[in-house]
């Protein structure tokens, strides 16, 4: 959770942060609190899927989602499909991205 992500984040201090997920979900704590402290991060984005149905709960973390990507000194997508979907659902602006 959140107190753990700040705890490993205070003590290595990074001058940056890679990320590689295997969800569009995967490190939403460190993420937080990655943004919360100002340490640079980047993304490397191994599986991407739109999310099929549009609760309460899924509406916040996409929220969340978009601001990581906005937010990613770079973001790495392993596929060309994977690049489409983080930019079409996940709004990854289209000129980030590789």
């Amino acid at each position: 959770g959140i107190a753990e992500a700040e705890s490993v984040i205070a003590a290595a201090s990074p001058d940056l942060i890679v990320f590689t997920n295997c969800s569009t979900s995967s490190h939403h704590a460190a993420k937080t609190v990655a943004l919360h402290k100002q340490v640079p991060f980047m993304i490397v984005e191994h599986f991407v899927v739109p999310y099929q149905a549009f609760t309460p709960d899924v509406a916040w973390m996409l929220h969340h989602q978009r601001e990581f990507y906005r937010q990613a000194r770079a973001v790495v997508a392993v596929s060309k499909d994977n690049l489409a979907w983080l930019r079409s659902h996940f709004g990854l602006d289209s000129r980030k991205g590789r």
